[in-house]
């Protein structure tokens, strides 16, 4: 089982919300918000949309990615090494959250430029050809 203590809980999350595995989604942002781990306590809010968008509940996520995205907050959380966008202008975790639940067809009301509206419709291409011959013969399906 995964610790809350470790970033790789709050990855798997993500992982989870991706793949509208909502109930394990939901226990998991459940127990962490029950016991906050000290020093993963800049997470709560994650974990706030995480379970909001386990329960499909559109006010919550709102909440959460508004806190997310306010001056307090994002001057902490926008700041992430691992994501190469700029951070300065957008809040990259802010942005994957609403494009998760966009997704999952939950269209979110969020007024901020911290999470660009351009970035969030789910527009799959209507073919994905491999571009390296070597490639062609492998099928990921």
């Amino acid at each position: 089982m995964l610790n809350p203590n470790q970033n790789e809980y709050h990855y798997y999350q993500l992982t989870l919300a991706l793949n509208g595995q909502w109930d394990e989604l939901g226990r998991k942002a459940e127990a962490f918000l029950q016991e906050p781990p000290t020093k993963m306590q800049k997470y709560a809010p994650d974990m706030r949309f995480y379970l909001a968008l386990a329960q499909k509940d559109k006010a919550g996520m709102e909440a959460a990615l508004a806190e997310l995205t306010s001056p307090k907050v994002a001057k902490v959380r926008n700041d992430v090494f691992e994501l190469p966008v700029a951070s300065r202008f957008v809040s990259p975790f802010a942005c994957l959250y609403a494009k998760a639940a966009q997704r999952h067809g939950l269209e979110l009301d969020i007024d901020t430029v911290l999470i660009p509206q351009a970035w969030l419709p789910v527009c799959p291409l209507p073919d994905y050809a491999d571009p390296y011959e070597f490639m062609r013969t492998w099928s990921i399906e």
